[in-house]
């Protein structure tokens, strides 16, 4: 999508010097209120698509996601939804399912999260994960 937008602008100003501009419809216009870290917080018992979305809407040029390994804080910064969908008695939201290649698969209300960027407080990535039995807070 940014990718077809960024080209069709150079398309403009190549072509006329200009890009073209529509008028906002203030009726229609929505706003959003400031943001704190209490909206950052992941709630690991949401579908895995309002997870992952959450995720890339608190991205740059925000701090990230946030969650809690263990007692410490993490930030991420994306992830994607998991194609698999295994059946899990005892389904907990939050909890490590499995490693791939040291990326997490998360369980999540429905559904599971691949966590492939995520940062430790001091900036670092903490990938790849190697310990298995991690809940996510």
């Amino acid at each position: 999508l940014i990718e077809k937008l960024l080209r069709r602008v150079c398309y403009q100003i190549e072509k006329s010097g200009k890009t073209t501009g529509k008028p906002q419809n203030h009726r229609s216009a929505t706003y959003s209120l400031w943001r704190d870290e209490e909206d950052f917080q992941i709630d690991w018992s949401q579908s895995a698509e309002v997870i992952v979305r959450h995720i890339h809407a608190s991205s740059y040029p925000y701090v990230g996601a946030k969650s809690f390994l263990g007692e410490e804080e993490i930030r991420i910064f994306d992830a994607k939804v998991s194609k698999e969908n295994p059946t899990i008695v005892n389904r907990t939201p939050g909890k490590i399912w499995k490693l791939i290649n040291g990326v997490p698969v998360v369980i999540c209300g429905k559904g599971l999260v691949e966590l492939t960027k995520v940062s430790g407080n001091n900036g670092r990535s903490v990938l790849p994960i190697t310990k298995l039995k991690q809940r996510l807070k």
